[in-house]
């Protein structure tokens, strides 16, 4: 009797594993996604590897080389697949996010060290030091035969402690000690145009805190009884839908200012800005480098407000990539749509034509450190149209 039971109890559960198996079998097979055989197949290699390797293999590693492969075999320059670490890594850097470090930007030239950024909101710019500052020396030790990497790894450090930073200024050697630290940078940074009643707001990235300093912007101009804004965005080369979002319902009416639409023709990502906006005379400055969510900026001020733009052609990004989590940690990130201005224009591939097309020398295009009030030709044009 209990042998006749066992048998009954074992068939009932080899038919509802049946069931559920092909239940789940027929919705895997129809979502899309990889088929049984190319999931045996998978399964199959990686048996092997893990028998037949000279090496003993990370399971996991293997997995994240699979899927940066599956990213890198789409036709999709922008596809890209992050693991954990790297994502980290990469949020910080694109959000301002400085970890055990002083807040600059260093870049070789020939065998001189040279900083070309001093992030507002850091230990470097408190301390003293400057754009254009050339480090000589870290610790008392000499840089001039260290890689870009060593002189980098030689500044940052544990929070809290102190590096000395000697630098050479108008051929004068200055030293500083400055405490590393963990924070983030100034994403907006403004001030008053001196004898102006302008209010100029750098925004070096839609990312991070861009949109509560550029509020922040708006209420110093209140302050300085501002009259005009001059956005500048060149070499902002985009970033988060709803950075933007935040910054253009600033500056804009109601209104729809973008939209994406995907491969289906099926329109999303629909941004909006309400009634309430700063009502006064705008121009932007963009180039070569103003790309994505900065071309979305400019566009949808232009064609709202009439905002005017000075500077060169823009780079031409009018897609948007999505970012989707994955189970292990890691995401995946590739191009879902390509998105279109209150005009309806899409600009992928196209720019944008500022009204006013400024050019800048071939250096000062390059090295925007060098840029000056006395030298930005496209700073001044802008400034001329916002005072006359």
């Amino acid at each position: 009797m209990r042998k006749k039971r066992t048998s009954f109890v074992s068939i009932l559960l080899i038919i509802i594993i049946s069931f559920c198996g092909g239940y789940f079998f027929n919705n895997y097979i129809n979502s899309g996604s990889l088929t049984f055989e190319q999931t045996r197949a998978l399964n199959q290699a990686a048996k092997i590897i893990n028998d037949a390797a000279i090496n003993e293999q990370d399971g996991d590693y293997t997995v994240d080389f699979a899927l940066k492969g599956m990213a890198a075999s789409l036709n999709d320059p922008y596809a890209y697949y992050f693991t954990a670490d790297e994502l980290k890594e990469y949020n910080n850097s694109v959000s301002g996010v400085v970890e055990g470090g002083i807040g600059v930007q260093i870049v070789m030239e020939g065998n001189e060290c040279r900083i070309v950024d001093v992030y507002s909101g850091l230990t470097a710019k408190s301390a003293g030091i400057k754009v254009n500052d050339v480090i000589i020396k870290v610790d008392n030790e000499a840089v001039a035969d260290l890689s870009l990497e060593e002189i980098s790894s030689k500044v940052k450090g544990e929070e809290g402690t102190s590096v000395k930073i000697t630098v050479l200024r108008d051929n004068k050697e200055l030293t500083f000690n400055v405490q590393r630290s963990n924070g983030q940078r100034q994403m907006t940074e403004y001030s008053m145009i001196e004898n102006t009643k302008i209010l100029y707001v750098k925004i070096i990235s839609f990312r991070g805190n861009a949109a509560e300093y550029f509020k922040k912007a708006i209420e110093f101009g209140e302050e300085n009884q501002y009259e005009s804004i001059l956005v500048d965005i060149r070499d902002n080369g985009g970033g988060e839908l709803s950075v933007f979002a935040s910054i253009a319902d600033v500056l804009l009416p109601e209104a729809e200012i973008f939209y994406a639409m995907d491969r289906h023709g099926n329109k999303n990502n629909v941004i909006t800005s309400d009634a309430e906006y700063i009502n006064k005379p705008i121009c932007v400055l963009v180039n070569a480098s103003s790309a994505s969510a900065s071309e979305a900026f400019a566009g949808s001020l232009r064609d709202v407000v009439n905002a005017k733009i000075v500077g060169t052609k823009t780079f031409g990004k009018g897609i948007m990539q999505t970012s989707y989590s994955l189970t292990n940690g890691g995401v995946f990130k590739l191009t879902t749509g390509k998105y279109y201005l209150p005009s309806g224009q899409c600009i992928h591939e196209k720019g944008i034509e500022p009204d006013y097309n400024v050019e800048l020398s071939e250096e000062l295009s390059q090295k925007y450190w060098l840029r000056n009030m006395e030298n930005d030709l496209q700073f001044k044009k802008a400034v001329k149209l916002l005072t006359n």
